[in-house]
């Protein structure tokens, strides 16, 4: 499921305009009041200012009372960011600790580089204080957002440096691969970068924010030394994947990745097809990714009797996912596992 996003009330806490709204119920009480002619009920004028004065700390009081049923249905009082897929969704809301609305706007399944906004999506992101996006060639469809509602919004990815592929990726935007966060040292950056915006952009919780942070970016770091430890005995192995999109992994810890489809999923061609068939046979086992198993890797997998295991890109992480310890991190090493496991078997 996508992250759900709430309309979230914003919180008036001050102790003056909780006044200002109880003495506004009281005018309109004692307009009531004088209207009927219930004033001349009582004998007393002594007996009248007491009533009144009753009046007023009652609805005072419930006014009070009410502004804090405001606050807190509201959770996050207006502190809503928008990102546009998974990861992006998983920094903000572990940067925050809970005290910022993340709206991913990506539903899980669908193809990130050419997805089209509908109109409800725009409505979302106009009540958000921030739009995050990753890079140019990826996610860019988001300025188009950030312009048509008037929000910010901030390029993540935009200090990492991205591999050149040395051919047109991603209909030809590029030529750089774009799946950087599969070497999780450039997820350290993005996330270094995002903590920063969003201590601009909420400055009562920078503190907070940068303290979570470092955190995330000690497990980045832990996480990195142990990937080098698991995978130093298979330095130079190589591994097929479903498409092209573990380029900065293999890179990362002196592996080699052949993709049987392109880094859109398009279809190899049969040159490319012949030579991908010529590493298998010396494989027994061959990756799809994030639980979809294209036709081509299935027809591979039969004919040439390789098993299929599942590799995990994040293209598909959920809010949810994060929730039960199932983030980035713990797909990375799902991945190790899954990588070990066939490098062990051939």
């Amino acid at each position: 499921m996508a992250f759900q996003s709430r309309l979230v009330t914003p919180s008036i806490s001050s102790f003056p305009c909780c006044l200002v709204r109880g003495l506004f119920l009281v005018v309109g009480v004692l307009y009531q009041i004088f209207k009927f002619r219930l004033c001349l009920s009582f004998r007393s004028m002594r007996l009248r200012l007491i009533i009144l004065a009753v009046v007023i700390l009652a609805i005072v009081f419930s006014s009070l009372m009410l502004t804090r049923f405001w606050s807190m249905s509201g959770e996050v009082g207006g502190r809503s960011v928008a990102v546009t897929w998974g990861l992006l969704g998983e920094i903000v809301y572990r940067l925050g600790g809970g005290e910022i609305e993340v709206v991913q706007l990506l539903p899980p399944g669908v193809e990130i580089h050419d997805w089209e906004p509908a109109p409800e999506t725009v409505k979302e992101v106009s009540r958000a204080r921030l739009l995050i996006w990753t890079l140019e060639g990826l996610d860019d469809w988001a300025q188009g957002l950030a312009e048509a509602t008037g929000v910010e919004s901030f390029e993540a990815a935009k200090r990492v440096q991205l591999l050149h592929t040395g051919e047109e990726v991603h209909g030809g935007h590029t030529g750089y691969d774009v799946h950087f966060w599969l070497n999780p040292l450039n997820v350290k950056i993005v996330v270094e970068d995002v903590a920063e915006r969003l201590a601009s952009e909420f400055p009562d919780l920078a503190p907070k924010i940068r303290e979570n942070a470092a955190a995330f970016i000690g497990e980045l770091e832990a996480f990195h030394q142990e990937a080098l430890e698991e995978l130093r005995p298979y330095r130079g192995r190589i591994f097929v994947t479903q498409h092209d999109s573990f380029r900065y992994f293999a890179a990362a810890y002196g592996l080699n990745a052949i993709a049987v489809l392109g880094p859109e999923e398009e279809e190899p061609t049969p040159q490319h097809l012949g030579e991908v068939i010529e590493v298998i046979k010396g494989l027994c086992i061959i990756y799809a990714e994030d639980g979809v198993v294209s036709p081509v890797i299935s027809s591979l997998s039969r004919e040439y009797g390789v098993e299929v295991m599942m590799l995990y890109t994040g293209e598909a992480l959920t809010l949810e996912d994060v929730k039960a310890g199932k983030g980035y991190v713990y797909l990375m090493r799902s991945n190790i596992k899954a990588l070990v496991e066939g490098f062990e078997c051939g």
